[in-house]
């Protein structure tokens, strides 16, 4: 493939979806440290999610300061969080 005359906008999209997934390593730490910290706190992520009490498993991933919009499910494994955006996404599973 030959290299484009202008590597800046070839480039453009996949550097801005670098450095959007990047902040996304900031809100991963808070929560995965939040979790980490707390015993109570990740006792109640996996009661919860034992329930299938989806509804009190956002909340309390929220209540990590999570401030992007997320998704998570669950597994007897596990629980799967993957905080989203336009440009790009970043996951992160947990086993119980």
């Amino acid at each position: 493939m030959p290299v484009p005359l202008n590597v800046q906008i070839y480039t453009s999209g996949v550097r801005a979806s670098s450095y959007e997934v990047q902040s996304l390593f900031g809100e991963m730490q808070k929560m995965l440290a939040a979790i980490s910290a707390s015993p109570p706190y990740a006792f109640q992520i996996r009661k919860h999610a034992e329930l299938s009490n989806m509804k009190e498993v956002r909340r309390l991933i929220r209540q990590s300061g999570l401030a992007s919009p997320f998704e998570v499910s669950y597994t007897p494994d596990g629980i799967t969080i993957l905080i989203l955006r336009p440009r790009g996404s970043l996951s992160v599973f947990l086993k119980w």
